[in-house]
């Protein structure tokens, strides 16, 4: 019920940020998958940003 009360203030009065204690949160924006060469994990985190806009 709080949540519902209070959606609209996530991204504007509130923020999620990621916990150091739960590891990083960029391999995300490729999967996870560190076999990808880098321009490629680079891409796909700049892409993932350009999402979030």
């Amino acid at each position: 019920a709080l949540f519902n009360q209070y959606n609209a203030w996530f991204g504007q009065r509130w923020f999620v940020l990621p916990g150091p204690t739960y590891g990083g949160y960029e391999p995300a924006a490729f999967g996870n998958d560190w076999s990808l060469p880098a321009d490629v994990r680079r891409a796909r985190k700049q892409q993932a940003l350009e999402l979030a806009r």
